[in-house]
């Protein structure tokens, strides 16, 4: 009986595991980040120029500009069309 109890507990253990390990890379192919520096402040939205020349817009506070911030981009499922994209995450880095 004791052995079915560990035996069991491995067998969950396992399945958790590769949940974990496929989640996060399912995140990992969905998600990105760009870097970019605040170009515009208008009223609460921050409008962003990335080093490619893209430009992107969030709703937000505390930046100022020519600020450097991190961005990081949800690819919407589409991973050949980048104008479709979301921002999840903004981190000011200088």
């Amino acid at each position: 009986m004791k052995k079915k109890i560990v035996e069991w507990l491995i067998a969950v253990a396992i399945v958790v595991g590769l949940f974990l390990i496929f989640g996060r890379v399912g995140w990992w192919e969905t998600h990105y980040t760009i870097t970019g520096r605040v170009t515009a402040i208008e009223a609460d939205k921050v409008v962003v120029t990335t080093n490619d020349g893209n430009v992107w817009s969030f709703i937000g506070d505390g930046y100022n500009v020519e600020d450097v911030v991190e961005v990081t981009m949800w690819t919407n499922g589409t991973d050949l069309n980048r104008y479709d994209d979301e921002i999840e995450a903004v981190k000011k880095i200088a």
